[in-house]
């Protein structure tokens, strides 16, 4: 378990990335009121002790393939509501598996992806989204549609 006594979001950030390239793996990190932040990597009994506290301010899994903006706005999110701000939720796991086989056809769209699952396609973006931030899938351009207006983008497995 490390403790990172940062207690600015963006600031505390640029640390735990720090942390996250120099030793590796995934990490969670628990929001604490003025004293900072610590994180505990993913596995370890530290990580599960925290997972199993019911924390209001945990957040994770972050990994050094993460940018700074959306781990900075997580613990953000985390300080000011004490609400759970989890980036994967468990019930999503199995959604995001199946997003990750699909885009492995081939570059296709969100809608096109959310059809083939079933799924909304708010949902199948936010699943398309975490792909994206984990390294696991790329927008690879644009979408020709034949109508005037923003074409949507393609995205594949990475």
């Amino acid at each position: 378990m490390i403790q990172i006594k940062e207690t600015g979001p963006y600031r505390a950030a640029h640390e735990i990335a720090g942390v996250m390239i120099a030793q590796g793996g995934e990490w969670i990190v628990n929001a604490i009121d003025d004293e900072g932040y610590i994180m505990a990597r993913v596995g370890s009994r530290y990580a599960d002790m925290l997972q199993r506290s019911g924390s209001p301010s945990l957040v994770g899994p972050f990994n050094a393939k993460w940018k700074l903006s959306f781990i900075a706005g997580d613990l953000r999110d985390a300080q000011r509501l004490g609400g759970v701000v989890d980036t994967q939720a468990p019930a999503d796991q199995a959604t995001t598996v199946k997003m990750a086989k699909v885009l492995r056809d081939g570059p296709m769209t969100v809608v096109a992806a959310a059809n083939i699952l079933g799924l909304h396609q708010r949902t199948a973006l936010t699943v398309i989204t975490g792909l994206v931030r984990r390294g696991m899938a790329r927008r690879t351009g644009k979408a020709v549609t034949g109508r005037s207006g923003r074409n949507p983008c393609l995205y594949e497995a990475a």
